[in-house]
């Protein structure tokens, strides 16, 4: 059975003077709907699982009907939608058991944890959630539209990481914290070892001399901090800078996407500058004859200029 249209979503929203009383109009609505396919017999054979849905269905109606979008009955599921003060859609699947027991919350778009409650309890939660992280989605949606985003490639509400571009060969990624979005977090550095390096270095300097304001955004903080302007994806001067996003393809496999990661070592040369997935560089190196390991490092040369270059075991 599909899910269920706006014929059904108005019966659930009648009142009933019991479960039984309800339970009977089902079964009446069920006989008539039935030819249409907007449900299953095998419902009814079970009356004891169906009262037990319908006895907590009709318990939280009035919490529940603004919110109610879709009803899968069969499989005793219900979709919630809610819509912010931005206007972004927010939805959450529950699954009902029976009356005694919490619903189980199949999935939903928050950058939070999954937690069973009876069906009040998360719809006021769910709700109360959503105003609490307007600044969160407030931030990454200015960091999805301004800067350019190599991860997630299709970022959804509740993706709280994310990894800019800073230069040609050079990228940050960091994971928000949705509930403090302004509040510094863990950074990690990809491209050359030096440019790494470098940027270990200033990054630590900034922190020492306390440079972060929580009063500012991130993004404010990332380019004052990393002493480095982040690169607008609109402006027509990073035009080749996002033809390399789009085209940074691997000089090995000739892929940007390998099981899901990104290219992420770089060339030192500043001739060569050539990415590679780490997987892919060190099976090529393992298959040279003069490679040597190093402080769990596996070094050789750059397959595509013959420069010196590593990575991790």
């Amino acid at each position: 059975m599909k899910y269920l249209g706006p014929s059904l979503k108005n019966f659930l929203q009648r009142k009933f003077s019991s479960v039984n009383e309800f339970y009977i109009e089902l079964k009446k609505f069920v006989a008539i709907n039935d030819k249409n396919r907007i449900t299953h017999k095998s419902l009814l054979e079970d009356p004891l699982k169906m009262c037990n849905f319908v006895s907590v269905l009709q318990k939280d109606l009035n919490s529940v009907r603004e919110l109610l979008k879709l009803v899968n009955l069969e499989k005793n599921l219900l979709t919630m939608e809610v819509v912010d003060s931005q206007n972004r859609v927010h939805k959450a699947i529950i699954k009902l058991s029976n009356c005694k027991e919490p619903i189980t919350v199949v999935n939903h778009d928050l950058p939070l944890k999954k937690a069973n409650s009876e069906i009040r309890k998360f719809c006021e939660k769910f709700i109360n959630l959503i105003k609490s992280l307007q600044e969160f989605w407030d931030l990454v949606t200015l960091i999805d539209s301004s800067c350019i985003v190599i991860e997630p490639y299709n970022p959804t509400l509740k993706d709280n990481f994310r990894r800019i571009k800073l230069s040609e060969t050079f990228s940050v990624s960091f994971t928000i914290d949705p509930e403090n979005p302004n509040v510094m977090p863990n950074f990690q550095f990809y491209g050359c070892q030096s440019e790494i390096n470098h940027h270990k270095e200033i990054l630590q300097n900034s922190i020492i001399n306390d440079k972060w304001d929580q009063n500012e955004n991130l993004l404010k903080n990332i380019s004052k901090i990393l002493c480095t302007k982040i690169p607008n994806k609109m402006s027509s001067d990073n035009n080749d800078l996002c033809k390399l996003v789009r085209d940074g393809e691997c000089a090995i496999c000739f892929t940007t996407l390998l099981e899901n990661e990104l290219p992420n070592e770089v060339c030192e040369s500043h001739k060569c500058k050539s990415l590679y997935h780490s997987k892919c560089l060190k099976t090529y190196l393992c298959s040279l004859p003069n490679v040597r390991e190093s402080f769990g490092k596996i070094i050789g040369l750059c397959p595509n200029c013959d420069n010196v270059i590593f990575c991790s075991l």
